[in-house]
Formats: structure tokens, C-alpha cells, sequence
């Protein structure tokens, strides 16, 4: 049939997704790690900063969940083409988010 094809493509986006997940939570933790070491001297809007940027990382990896849930139902059943859909343009979508948001952390900090 034409979706065994998808199969090892969709076992390959399950894990690239997690991946790119996992990677993502590390910086965000990273983040929220850093904007509670600053002392109370310090202003709010510098911590704030930090903050606004690890919420900002949640877009990309609520994108990730998306893709992982939606390639394990079509794993248990391939059949049904709108999980196709979901998890391609949902992994697409992750991709295209992880790379905005890596360089706008990259740039705006």
C-alpha cells in the first residue's frame, strides 16, 4: 500500500521531533535558570528579557508535540490521511519555527 512508504519517514520525524523537543526544553531551562540568578539589585526588565524568550521557545516545541502525537496515531493507523497531513505540516512547521526562534534568541539577547 502507499502508506507503508511513510513509514520509515514517519518513524524519522517521531524521533527528529523529539529531538528538536528535548533540545529546546535544555535552552529554555537554561533561560529560566539564568533569569533567577540574577540578584534583586538587578531590574525586573532584564529578567523579564530572559523570561519572554524561554516562553517564546514553547511555540516550537508545542509544534514538536504536535508532530510526535499526531505520527504515533498515524503509526496505529495509517490509514487515515489527515494524521498525514497533520504530522507533515506540523513537523514542517517545527522546523521553520525552531530555526525563527533560534536566531532571533541568538540575536536579541
Amino acid at each position: 500500500m502507499w502508506f507503508d512508504s511513510y513509514r520509515d519517514i514517519a518513524l524519522t520525524v517521531l524521533g527528529a521531533s523529539g529531538g528538536l523537543a528535548s533540545l529546546l526544553l535544555v535552552f529554555i531551562g537554561f533561560l529560566l535558570s539564568q533569569a533567577a540568578s540574577f540578584p534583586p539589585t538587578v531590574a525586573d526588565s532584564i529578567s523579564q528579557k530572559y523570561i519572554n524568550r524561554a516562553r517564546l521557545g514553547l511555540v516550537p516545541v508545542s509544534l514538536c508535540a504536535i508532530a510526535m502525537l499526531t505520527t504515533c496515531g498515524w503509526l496505529f493507523d495509517s490509514s487515515s490521511v489527515l494524521l498525514l497531513k497533520v504530522w507533515t505540516t506540523a513537523f514542517g512547521a517545527a522546523l521553520v519555527t525552531f530555526a525563527a526562534y533560534a536566531i532571533y534568541a541568538a540575536l536579541s539577547l
